[in-house]
């Protein structure tokens, strides 16, 4: 009798072992998940963020065409100021079909010095050229994109977002804990009260 109650005894804390690993699997399974999707999410957002600069600069390249047929420089001067107030741009220049820049928003300093390994801002450079619809090439446009991107709008929203999924899992485990708590009193309580 003593020796099923020992077998018993091991096997419960056995069992007990199991259940703690799987829980603890669990749990890093879990937050690993969580990792993995908030690093695909910013991925995301930040290709989403170069698609849309990138049909901007293709706008912005068209429009420059006839601004630059006209002589318009000072529109093109508004134009560049207008895009780079967007919180993505860092700056935007326009060049001439030789390389010397025509126009550009105010932060804009030689290229060499912007996409520098050491430069105090991860810049992404998106060039396009400027061209008439003969196929003459007119100037490149080049628009920097930050890519260091969270103090930006949708960056923080989805921040918040994943922050508020993580306490919605630590809520989801502490309430599966007290309701297995709760449960095994119950099992507990029943079992004693049907032995006569």
């Amino acid at each position: 009798m003593q020796t099923e109650s020992l077998k018993l005894s091991q096997t419960s804390r056995l069992v007990k072992l199991l259940q703690l690993l799987l829980a603890v699997l669990g749990l890093w399974l879990i937050l690993h998940s969580w990792v993995s999707l908030k690093a695909q999410g910013t991925l995301l957002l930040q290709q989403q963020s170069e698609q849309l600069m990138r049909s901007t600069l293709q706008s912005m390249a068209d429009t420059a065409v006839y601004l630059l047929e006209n002589d318009q420089l000072d529109a093109l001067n508004q134009l560049n100021h207008h895009i780079a107030t967007n919180p993505y741009v860092y700056d935007v220049a326009v060049y001439d079909s030789n390389g010397s820049r025509i126009s550009g928003s105010e932060p804009t300093l030689p290229a060499r010095q912007l996409y520098a390994l050491d430069y105090q801002e991860k810049l992404l450079p998106l060039l396009h050229d400027i061209r008439n619809e003969h196929g003459e090439l007119l100037g490149y446009i080049r628009i920097s994109l930050r890519t260091e991107q969270q103090n930006l709008p949708l960056q923080r929203g989805w921040h918040q977002l994943m922050q508020q999924v993580l306490w919605l899992l630590v809520l989801a485990g502490l309430v599966t804990f007290f309701l297995k708590r709760g449960h095994s009193r119950f099992s507990r309580l029943s079992l004693r009260v049907r032995k006569p």
